[in-house]
């Protein structure tokens, strides 16, 4: 055999050997390996095949999408303790995804759920509330018979109006219990939250014709009561607004005992509102 023959043959003896070749990594299947992973719960090995799998292929929703999943998981709605750093790494990947697919509404919940669980423990609140808030209208927009993105509506409406009333009360020094409903501002405060209350009013009303959520009785109750509290004047409405709220908090309270304390369905967000002041309730919800 000739120099020039034995070089051929051994290029060619390299070039067809499968241990000898180059192995050019695959996105899909470092993709599958990472949701295999996340759902087998080993973070650590999902992390790393789904940055294998985006720095392979940058456009990849899912990809990205099930990366923040996975760093979402030291945030999830019922934690008592949010990792900063996971939650900045989940955020990113949400805004990655959004940034692809403008319209993917589990992204638009998931970074709306995330920052609402935020805003409990930073300084950031009203920002935070606000940008949550924009991203689950949009949710909503996009499918509007969402319950889960109805029902965040619902619950950022309570929470504006909630704010409002708070206030409200504290510059005129009422009592626990006292109705606010013969200040002298009060019509003024009307205009700017009754709009508020009604929506979420018939957002919730919407969401239990699709799902059975003591949380949504609860937000339910608790606009009743706002309702109340902006009639002005009207003793009337009030107390007729303060009874349908007493009825949603007993329903509210039969949900969770037949139940047994099993949300249906999961909480979407940390907690419902609490019970109004001075006011003993039996249900253990009510605590959460």
């Amino acid at each position: 055999m000739t120099r020039s023959l034995g070089c051929l043959c051994l290029a060619l003896a390299f070039a067809t050997a499968p241990s000898l070749r180059p192995q050019t990594p695959d996105a899909k299947a470092e993709l599958d390996l990472g949701i295999a992973a996340y759902e087998r719960g080993l973070d650590g090995d999902a992390i790393q095949h789904l940055r294998r799998a985006v720095s392979l292929e940058p456009t990849s929703v899912s990809g990205h999408y099930y990366l923040a999943l996975v760093h979402n998981l030291r945030c999830l709605p019922l934690s008592s303790f949010c990792d900063a750093e996971s939650a900045k790494w989940a955020i990113e990947e949400y805004t990655k995804v959004l940034e692809l697919d403008p319209t993917h509404a589990e992204a638009l919940k998931g970074k709306g759920r995330l920052l609402y669980r935020l805003q409990l423990s930073d300084n950031h609140t009203l920002q935070r509330l606000d940008d949550a808030e924009r991203l689950y209208r949009k949710a909503a927009m996009l499918n509007p018979s969402d319950p889960e993105a109805l029902y965040a509506v619902a619950a950022f409406d309570w929470i504006r109006t909630n704010r409002a009333l708070v206030e409200e009360r504290s510059r005129f020094g009422l009592s626990v219990g006292q109705p606010m409903i013969g200040l002298p501002t009060c019509r003024e405060t009307r205009a700017k939250a009754l709009p508020d209350v009604e929506e979420g009013l018939a957002l919730l009303t919407r969401v239990l014709r699709v799902v059975r959520s003591v949380d949504a009785q609860v937000y339910l109750a608790s606009l009743y009561m706002e309702r109340a509290e902006l009639r002005c004047g009207d003793r009337a409405a009030y107390k007729g607004d303060r009874r349908t709220e007493r009825q949603w908090r007993n329903r509210a309270c039969v949900t969770w005992q037949q139940t047994n304390g099993n949300l249906v369905p999961r909480r979407w967000l940390p907690s419902p509102p609490p019970p109004p002041p001075g006011r003993e309730d039996t249900c253990s919800w009510s605590r959460n």
